[in-house]
């Protein structure tokens, strides 16, 4: 019995299709794998997008908060140094304490974070969101102190009024050079985002 060895013209005839429909497999499973990549980036890049535009309006909103309740701090400063000067020369201290303190939100920024929605953004940026909001926390410790102070009642006896009086000088100026801080931090932030918006580097 003869059996005739396939030639390899017939080998590449039988093959090729073969070879084509691996090769059209293996096409199709990368471009779905790569299809899959750029929605997920691109998901990514709309929440980053996203949050971002949230914690800009955040930032807004607590700078006009700062801007509403500083002037009101600068002019108890003055009144408590003026009750300090008043007690130096014997004279009884006229002092009415109105203190509003500042409220700050930090919901978007917290909810970027534990998100981490912002895993896209350009480091420096999260960086400088992150000194930012680290001042809140020095806001609540100055609202938390002023208020064991005030709420005490011995504090206000007769024999500690300038100690009294010193003591809420010396926090309400402390207030004030923490938002001014802000203040200044707000307006790089938004610097910031203005020319990232503008697609030119920061600072230029």
């Amino acid at each position: 019995m003869h059996v005739e060895k396939p030639s390899a013209k017939h080998l590449v005839v039988k093959t090729g299709p073969i070879l084509l429909e691996m090769v059209m497999i293996v096409f199709s499973i990368l471009l779905a794998l790569g299809l899959e990549s750029c929605h997920e980036r691109s998901v990514k890049l709309e929440l980053a997008e996203t949050a971002l535009t949230n914690i800009r309006a955040e930032i807004m909103l607590n700078r006009t908060a700062v801007d509403r309740v500083l002037p009101g701090h600068r002019a108890l400063q003055a009144h408590l140094n003026e009750a300090l000067a008043k007690m130096d020369h014997g004279e009884p201290p006229d002092v009415t304490i109105n203190f509003t303190p500042l409220n700050l939100v930090s919901s978007a920024w917290e909810t970027a974070s534990a998100t981490q929605a912002l895993v896209p953004v350009d480091f420096q940026k999260v960086q400088l969101l992150a000194r930012l909001y680290t001042g809140h926390h020095w806001i609540q410790r100055f609202d938390d102190t002023w208020m064991a102070v005030s709420a005490n009642p011995q504090n206000q006896a007769p024999g500690l009024q300038r100690y009294y009086f010193s003591t809420l000088r010396d926090l309400v100026s402390n207030y004030i050079g923490v938002e001014e801080e802000l203040l200044r931090n707000f307006d790089a932030v938004l610097a910031h985002f203005e020319d990232t918006a503008k697609g030119r580097p920061a600072g230029e």
